[in-house]
């Protein structure tokens, strides 16, 4: 029988305390996370690297010993560490594709503690994950799009920074995540894309917005910005019940609102322009 390394004994116990905990951990100052039982001078401050910079020394030893498609399988429902281990130590199993492979090659139900019912859930679980790669939840990326924007407020070229497209409509599941912003003065094209760059890199390495390809950063004048922001927002079906592009282009109006008062409608909040869906 394999006896648990001492570090994993602390480290679940560590877990199981801070779970108890009245307020989030990443809430409490470092003096009074290292005084919660359980947890200690050492550990708090690793939770306390973790939490600044997304990561601590020992984490980054580890993980220079791991493969990338190791880490990436902790996110297959079905499985954890300890299942992985085996996958990858019994069955040279280093990333998803070659662990679907085994699934369909039926080579999981021959590991102890796995079965047939096990390799079936976690092909279905691999199958969804890659049907599903290029989207995200929109309550799992709302919170670091605000705090991201926020950060984006503060740089001096821009003078207006929104959401837009799905993830100002509030879809559930987004393909796109999109940020419209407008600069202070007239930018050229190599400025602009300098700029792109510098707000990309005010999300933390760690960030889902970051390494997402679906995460989009646009531009356009601050005189237009408005009838921009309806452009990018509104679903094509209910761009196309305003008249089009074309249409909006000809209206006399600097804002929203404006736009739609011009076409004799009522105005509609973001998450209603999605047009007629029959």
């Amino acid at each position: 029988m394999t006896k648990t390394p001492l570090n994993q004994i602390l480290y679940q116990r560590c877990l199981r305390f801070s779970e108890r905990l009245s307020s989030p951990v990443a809430d409490l100052p470092p003096h009074e996370l290292s005084a919660v039982q359980g947890i200690g001078t050492a550990i708090g401050e690793k939770i306390a690297a973790l939490l600044d910079k997304g990561s601590f020394p020992l984490l980054d030893q580890l993980l220079c010993k791991t493969p990338d498609g190791i880490v990436e399988m902790l996110a297959i429902k079905g499985i954890g560490p300890k299942k992985i281990k085996v996958l990858w130590q019994e069955l040279g199993v280093e990333n998803r594709g070659e662990l679907l492979y085994a699934c369909n090659e039926n080579r999981l139900v021959a590991l102890s503690g796995f079965g047939t019912k096990t390799q079936d859930n976690i092909r279905q679980s691999i199958e969804y994950a890659q049907a599903n790669a290029s989207k995200f939840r929109y309550a799992t990326l709302v919170d670091e799009v605000q705090q991201w924007l926020a950060k984006i407020r503060l740089v001096p070229q821009i003078a207006r920074a929104e959401t837009s497209g799905e993830l100002r409509r509030q879809c559930e599941v987004l393909s796109e995540a999109t940020i419209l912003l407008a600069p202070t003065e007239t930018l050229d094209e190599s400025t602009q894309a300098a700029l792109s760059q510098q707000i990309v890199e005010l999300l933390p390495e760690t960030s889902l917005l970051r390494h997402w390809a679906g995460t989009r950063v646009a531009w356009t004048n601050l005189d237009v910005f408005e009838r921009t922001w309806l452009l990018q927002t509104a679903h094509p079906d209910h761009l196309q019940q305003l008249g089009g592009a074309a249409a909006l282009a000809h209206l006399n109006a600097t804002t929203e609102t404006d736009i739609y008062a011009q076409l004799d409608l009522p105005y509609l909040p973001p998450e209603l322009r999605e047009g007629d869906k029959k």
